[in-house]
């Protein structure tokens, strides 16, 4: 092989190492463009976790709260419930009192009469 051909692979060579850096360093740029898209989405979505979590824990507070309140609701309305059946059965036996006073008085008046 001559020196003009020797020169010739030489710089043949260079261009593609050159060419092979510019394309290792566009390849590294994207890469480095993708890890901070990755890093923002994983941002992101912890964000959004972190996010849904805590609504989460509201609605079941919110939840719990609203059945706490139904079952003192609930227990509030079983008491009323026993008091008025009570109150009803006070009237019943007071009922019954009056109607066989009435009873009495009445045979005493049509014996009387």
């Amino acid at each position: 092989m001559g020196v003009q051909e020797l020169a010739t692979k030489l710089n043949f060579m260079e261009d593609k190492i050159q060419a092979d850096e510019q394309e290792r360093s566009e390849l590294r740029r994207k890469l480095q463009a993708q890890e901070e898209t990755n890093r923002a989405l994983s941002g992101l979505l912890q964000n959004l976790k972190l996010q849904g979590d805590s609504e989460l824990g509201q609605m079941r507070q919110y939840l719990q709260e609203k059945l706490n309140e139904d079952h003192v609701s609930n227990v509030k309305n079983k008491e009323k419930n026993n008091v008025l059946f009570s109150e009803v059965v006070r009237i019943g036996e007071i009922n019954e009192k009056h109607q066989e006073i009435l009873s009495n008085m009445q045979v005493v008046m049509e014996s009387r009469i």
